[in-house]
């Protein structure tokens, strides 16, 4: 199944190069840039595992208290979802790095 995900997961980011290279160059202009770009995608996606983090652990005190976590899950689940898209951002940003790289290797 993993597999399968994997797959699935990986044209997504190719889905999302190809909408990234619509607005911008297809290729980074030097490695430092590259980096810059995914080190900014790779913070947010960090910022929405801490937030995704801090609700469950907010749903565990909600259950220690025999209160509903409903609304502290449907968050985490947000943060799940926004996290996983920056991370499919991540990898989208790696492979314009890669290509770019052949470039850069031919001049």
């Amino acid at each position: 199944m993993l597999n399968k995900t994997f797959k699935k997961l990986e044209k997504v980011a190719d889905e999302e190069l190809e909408m990234a290279n619509k607005n911008n160059p297809p290729l980074f202009n030097s490695p430092h840039e590259g980096y810059a770009v995914i080190l900014e995608e790779v913070e947010e996606a960090e910022a929405d595992l801490i937030y995704s983090k801090l609700k469950l652990k907010n749903a565990w005190g909600e259950i220690k208290m025999d209160d509903n976590p409903k609304h502290c899950i449907e968050e985490l689940c947000n943060y799940a979802l926004y996290g996983a898209s920056e991370l499919i951002q991540v990898a989208a940003m790696c492979k314009k790095f890669t290509y770019s790289a052949k470039n850069w290797e031919e001049e």
